[in-house]
């Protein structure tokens, strides 16, 4: 009797998500299979190719048990290229998934930023990617996953905050109402094993952490750095036109350069529903703020990030 461990099949497995639900799987018994361009640390088996390559995503999930969809674009020019990963990517997948794994449990990561289409070009794609992936792989088993901002270490997407608090005045959002969850990454990678061995399917989960204004973030940030910090609220049309400038120099290139990231930032709530947080015998989050950022500074510091 064949007692090989089941597959779990992950596109986006070399992210900054995605190591972390990578070593998560193979701790948790999973024999993993990683779709990635270049070596995936920690994988037991590695399908060069990229969402673009039907070929390869139907060799990435033959035969798989759990298909973990991690991948997909947070910066780009346009909305346009936002779709050409986010959306047209998952189709793929999903015709994959159809083919060679019809029976897979799928985990499709997504984001908060999916529940507001409208707001912007990556809302839009996320919300859109969500729908293309399971109604391409026509399948009941399924789950959806939308994280709230996540940090740790490793980490490039929140680095500026911290950079910030180390200067003589910290620029945020003059926002006093504004409220966000945020989410260590490896609690985010629990939530993703969490959704794959859920009693439960056809849900969408919301996961986070708390429900944080700027300022409470910025200064958990100075704290984490041992630094008392100044806060200077900047005003909307300001914010507007440094990310104005900063789309310009860096022609998209910048996570802040990205087209609606003013709306993102901007939006006021980016917490967690009540209704759609997972029950919290299946997860909850186990990494604080005050410990996330402390552990999160002390990784910066010592590859010399800061």
């Amino acid at each position: 009797m064949s007692h090989d461990p089941p597959i779990a099949a992950i596109t986006g497995g070399t992210g900054f998500l995605g190591r972390a639900v990578v070593a998560r799987l193979r701790a948790a018994g999973w024999r993993v299979r990683v779709l990635a361009r270049r070596s995936a640390e920690g994988a037991m088996d590695l399908v060069p190719g990229s969402l673009e390559d039907e070929c390869a995503l139907g060799r990435l999930v033959a035969g798989a048990r759990l298909v973990v969809h991690a991948a997909g674009l947070t910066r780009a020019r346009s909305a346009r290229e936002f779709n050409a990963v986010n959306v047209e990517g998952a189709k793929r997948l999903g015709r994959a998934i159809r083919r060679a794994a019809p029976d897979a449990r799928i985990v499709a990561v997504s984001s908060l930023a999916a529940r507001e289409p409208l707001l912007s070009p990556y809302a839009a794609s996320k919300a859109a990617g969500e729908g293309a992936l399971l109604d391409t792989a026509a399948s009941a088993n399924w789950m959806v996953l939308r994280p709230s901002a996540l940090y740790g270490p490793g980490d490039l997407a929140t680095l500026p905050v911290f950079r910030a608090a180390k200067l003589p005045l910290m620029p945020i959002p003059r926002q006093p109402a504004a409220r966000m969850a945020l989410l260590h990454v490896d609690d985010a990678a629990g939530a993703v094993v969490a959704a794959a061995l859920a009693p439960v399917t056809g849900q969408v989960w919301e996961v986070g952490d708390g429900s944080f204004a700027w300022e409470a973030i910025a200064r958990a940030a100075g704290k984490a750095l041992g630094l008392e910090v100044v806060l200077l609220p900047v005003p909307n049309p300001v914010l507007a036109a440094v990310l104005g400038l900063a789309r310009l120099l860096a022609g998209g290139g910048s996570p802040l350069a990205s087209p609606g990231k003013l709306a993102e930032l901007l939006h006021g709530d980016w917490t967690c529903s009540s209704e759609l947080l997972p029950p919290t015998q299946l997860w909850a989050p186990t990494i604080g703020l005050n410990d996330g950022f402390a552990a999160t500074v002390s990784w910066y510091r010592l590859h010399g990030w800061l």
